[in-house]
């Protein structure tokens, strides 16, 4: 996943002087295809760290996005490759007895309204057989 800035958020740091020329089309997670204006080199700073981070610039009004190893890099987030038993489900239990407290049920009455104008959609059950073999 990449970095990516909108137009008018680079105007607002005075630096659309300094966008590259790109011709790699970006997919989002919806399929479509945007073509960038470009790309721009700037430093991100969080806390202590400050990286060079290049972001795809596009003319639409989208909210910025930081790709995931800009994110490692920041410290944003840290991938866990291992898990620890941290005891049995009783004592977990015991440690976090609020979550565990109650029917489940949110305090408060809550109103689901839904869009007459929104057309519904099924999704069809696929069945798949498969054959094994027993040696």
């Amino acid at each position: 996943m990449c970095n990516v800035l909108p137009f008018h958020e680079i105007e607002k740091v005075h630096c659309t002087d300094t966008i590259k020329p790109t011709e790699v089309p970006l997919r989002s997670y919806s399929g479509h295809t945007i073509k960038p204006a470009g790309f721009v080199t700037l430093p991100v700073k969080y806390k202590d760290r400050t990286i060079n981070l290049n972001f795809h610039v596009v003319k639409m009004i989208v909210k910025p996005i930081l790709g995931v190893n800009s994110c490692e890099g920041l410290g944003l987030v840290s991938r866990v490759y291992q898990l620890e038993n941290s005891g049995t489900p009783s004592d977990i239990q015991k440690e976090y007895s609020e979550v565990f407290q109650g029917l489940g049920c949110m305090p408060g009455e809550y109103t689901v309204k839904v869009d007459p104008n929104v057309t519904r959609s099924y999704t069809q059950l696929v069945r798949y057989h498969y054959h094994f073999k027993i040696k």
